[in-house]
């Protein structure tokens, strides 16, 4: 149906954004990146295609990306459901816990119903209490 919508309408960035998603869910990310990226240039309003395009991102492995896109997701619907866990997710992946952290608490804040970001935010409190503080340790 999409596919239909996009031969009469090439711009239409409902139909890029939704093909670009079902690509991603198929497996299909160099095709999700290409209708998502597309979708959110035609449409730089809607934080929907930001969030799939970030995790397509993620997904690559081009997490600086993923970030840029999930930030612009949460810049256009600052409680936008999974938003935050998202950007945790790549912070995370990155080795920024405490970002990943903030990030993680604020889906909780917003979204207190998501069991998967309390669950990475209890993750990532262990991880962070298990370190040796500055200035603990040993002083060889």
């Amino acid at each position: 149906m999409f596919q239909q919508m996009l031969q009469v309408e090439p711009d239409n960035w409902i139909a890029l954004s939704n093909i670009g998603y079902a690509q991603f869910k198929l497996g299909n990310i160099e095709g999700a990146d290409l209708y998502l990226a597309r979708a959110v240039e035609i449409n730089p309003y809607n934080p929907a295609p930001f969030l799939s395009l970030g995790l397509v991102r993620q997904e690559r492995g081009r997490l600086d990306e993923a970030a840029a896109y999930l930030r612009q997701a949460i810049e256009i619907k600052p409680a936008g459901d999974g938003f935050h866990e998202a950007l945790g997710g790549v912070l995370r992946q990155q080795g920024d816990l405490d970002g990943a952290l903030r990030e993680f608490r604020k889906e909780v804040e917003f979204n207190p119903d998501r069991p998967s970001a309390r669950e990475q935010m209890n993750q990532v409190e262990t991880i962070l209490a298990s370190r040796p503080r500055q200035g603990q340790g040993n002083l060889r």
